[in-house]
């Protein structure tokens, strides 16, 4: 490492600290490398670039790392100032993954690097760090890689695939799928059915139509949780070919021919809604006055796995939407003496899809006055739920 005395230390670089981050960082002593690399990282202000530039850098440490250089401990917490230099800036890391999901499996295991447990699948954890890098950086070498026939179907490889959403690795999914439906589940480190629902729900991308015969195959599995991981994959994938493959199952559940619970039969027509409507279909189910208490809180949670400007302002008008209204007695409250209240759950389910994104990407959209609406309506739901606060999503919070 080339060092220069007149090179500024750590403290030259502005940054704002997390207040989850109680620990003092452990960062190796500052080199030409590091300055000038975090000094180029903290004049980018585009997400896009920021990330790149990350991935260079990340690089460089895996380097030092495998040759004893720094230890995890050192590579961990230089990424961490990283993103605290980043969020200075008005950018963040975290919020640039949530549009990219290999990126965001890369910071993840950077921020978990000093202990995480080695991946033996992978070769250990810089050999798992390098290989999502170059996914992020050469997405096409590692395509092409993949239709050679040079990655087998181990899980973590099979996942990527499904992320990097490239129409030609099909056929790679497709090979997956077999070998996992045919080899011995004493041969597979986890349970097959596993690996097939992750494959089953990488297949759902829009206008993928050549899996949905495959999809409608696995509609009517006996396993628990695929029939509806492939129920939402036909719902992303679209058009009316997956609609009318939905719309088969449901009539065969209102028949009596397949048995299924109220949550399951509402996620199939919500899907059905989104192969052939798309998000405005969801607005309207939403909207729809006519619409069921849970079919409205599954299209909410459908709605989080998309990320667009107009699905946030769209959550934010159902903040005011008292539909649903239920009165809750004075002894479910902390103060028995109170009045009864009224919960909504509407807005409740409005707001958790809200909590689900980013705060800062919500602010940009909403304005800083949503802090104080958000910070209002939590104090409201403390003081309603016995100070329980605001779960995260779960099925036993529907209706």
């Amino acid at each position: 490492m080339k060092k220069d005395k007149n090179i500024p230390s750590w403290d030259y670089f502005k940054r704002i600290d997390s207040e989850e981050e109680e620990q003092e960082l452990k960062l190796p002593p500052m080199d030409n490398f590091l300055f000038y690399s975090l000094k180029k990282f903290g004049n980018i202000r585009e997400g896009r670039k920021l990330a790149r530039h990350s991935c260079l850098i990340l690089k460089k440490l895996m380097d030092r790392y495998d040759k004893n250089i720094y230890d995890e401990r050192q590579v961990q917490d230089i990424f961490i100032f990283m993103e605290q230099m980043a969020r200075y800036n008005h950018q963040s890391l975290e919020e640039f993954a949530k549009n990219d999901q290999i990126f965001n499996l890369l910071i993840q295991a950077m921020f978990a690097f000093e202990s995480c447990v080695d991946n033996p699948g992978m070769g250990g954890k810089s050999s798992e760090i390098r290989f999502l890098i170059r996914c992020l950086l050469e997405p096409e070498y590692v395509t092409e890689r993949f239709l050679a026939g040079m990655m087998d179907f181990r899980p973590e490889y099979v996942y990527v695939a499904t992320l990097l959403e490239d129409v030609r690795l099909q056929s790679y999914l497709l090979k997956a799928l077999r070998f996992y439906e045919s080899v011995p589940q004493d041969e597979l480190l986890y349970p097959k059915e596993v690996e097939i629902e992750n494959i089953i729900e990488g297949m759902g991308q829009p206008e993928w139509e050549d899996f949905i015969p495959i999809l409608e195959r696995y509609l009517y599995s006996n396993d628990e949780s695929i029939p509806m991981t492939a129920a939402d994959s036909l719902g992303l994938i679209g058009g009316e070919r997956a609609a009318r493959v939905l719309q088969k199952f449901l009539w065969k559940s209102l028949e009596g021919f397949i048995p299924l619970e109220d949550f399951h039969r509402e996620l199939i027509y919500v899907n059905i809604v989104l192969a052939k409507k798309g998000i405005r279909g969801l607005f309207r189910t939403i909207k729809d006055p006519h619409s069921p208490l849970l079919r409205v809180q599954i299209a909410i949670r459908t709605l989080t796995s998309f990320r667009e400007p107009r699905i946030i302002r769209f959550l934010h008008t159902l903040l005011h939407d008292e539909r649903f209204g239920e009165t809750l007695a004075a002894d479910n409250m902390e103060n028995e003496d109170d009045p009864d209240e009224t919960s909504y759950p509407l807005v409740e389910e409005a707001f958790m899809a809200l909590e689900s994104f980013d705060i800062d990407y919500v602010t940009r959209i909403l304005g800083k006055n949503y802090l104080k609406q958000r910070d209002q309506l939590l104090s409201r739901w403390e003081n309603l739920y016995n100070h329980n606060g605001m779960d995260g999503f779960g099925e036993d919070d529907m209706e």
